[in-house]
Order: C-alpha cells, then sequence, then structure tokens
C-alpha cells in the first residue's frame, strides 16, 4: 500500500485533550513517516479592549495560545522529532479548515 499522507495537521489550545491528541500525532507520523504541523488559533475577541484598560490585550489573549505551540515544539524535540507550528487570530474552525485545505 502506497503512504499518501505526507504530513498531519493537529490543532493545539490550552487544553489537556489536545496535548494528548499531538503526541498520538507525533507517534501516527513516526510510523507514515509523514511530517507534523500544529496550529494553534487564538479566537478572535469581539469586544471592546479600551475598556479593560490594558495595552497589550492581543497579546495577553495570543500568549496561552502561543505557550501551548513552545510546548509542542519542546515535547517533540525531546522526542527527537519536528514539527512546524502555525500560530492565527480568527475563528478556530474557520482557520484550521483553511490550512487543512492547503
Amino acid at each position: 500500500m502506497l503512504n499518501t499522507v505526507k504530513s498531519i495537521l493537529v490543532a493545539i489550545d490550552p487544553g489537556f485533550a489536545s496535548q494528548m491528541a499531538f503526541r498520538q500525532a507525533l507517534q501516527l507520523a513516526a510510523s507514515m513517516q509523514a511530517t507534523v504541523e500544529a496550529v494553534s488559533v487564538t479566537p478572535r475577541y469581539e469586544g471592546n479592549m479600551h475598556r479593560w484598560k490594558l495595552e497589550d490585550a492581543n497579546d495577553q489573549l495570543d500568549l496561552p495560545f502561543k505557550n501551548c505551540l513552545n510546548n509542542v515544539i519542546q515535547c517533540a524535540a525531546y522526542l527527537g522529532q519536528k514539527v512546524k507550528t502555525v500560530h492565527r487570530v480568527g475563528e478556530p474552525a474557520e482557520v484550521i479548515t483553511a490550512l487543512a485545505e492547503e
């Protein structure tokens, strides 16, 4: 059987389940000789940022999602594997679908 899977896209968020999904993706990729791409999407904040008087509100919203990506880089490196990471801001389902279709 031909190996047609070249890359695996896995969505990551701060939750435990996505961290476990990433580890499963690494194992699957290793067995299929595929690459892993991890995406984390900060949901767009639709409220009034000025109300909170935070100068770095967008950075604070992004931080947990960017930390997730840093964690998967470390996890992959520990296991001797590489991972490509992508961070976006937007509607998570739409962003993940768009990346999967690329």
